[in-house]
This record gives structure tokens, sequence and C-alpha cells, in this order.
């Protein structure tokens, strides 16, 4: 039987680093978790305020890609 596969996106604002630490923690505590609900989890972080930098000025930086269908 194959393993169902679930995709989350973690966005975070940290300007003193504690908001990252935490969501990459739940990025790693999702992905450690694969084996033990028998699901593959895919878990991305993304600082924030580089999204909207790179959204703001039309750069082809790294942006999430959403599916909410």
């Amino acid at each position: 039987m194959e393993a169902s596969r679930l995709n989350a996106v973690i966005v975070y604002f940290s300007s003193t680093n504690n908001t990252r630490y935490v969501a990459e923690h739940i990025a790693s505590a999702l992905a450690e978790s694969n084996t033990a609900v028998g699901k593959r989890i895919s878990v991305r972080t993304f600082d924030g305020l580089e999204l909207f930098k790179t959204a703001d000025l039309g750069n082809q930086g790294v942006r999430p890609e959403i599916d909410l269908t």
C-alpha cells in the first residue's frame, strides 16, 4: 500500500529569528512523523519578508506554489 502524500508550507516573520527557529522545528517534527502516521509529509519553510520583497520587486525568487483545490 502506497503512503499518501501531504504538502505543507510554513511562512514565518521573524526579526529575532525566534519565529524562524520554531517554524523550522515544526517542519522537522512533521517530517519526522512520516513513519508514525503512514503518510509522506513534505514541508517547506519561507521567510515572509523575503517573499514580499520578491513579489514587490517582481524578481524570480523562490515562491511557494500552493494548490488550494
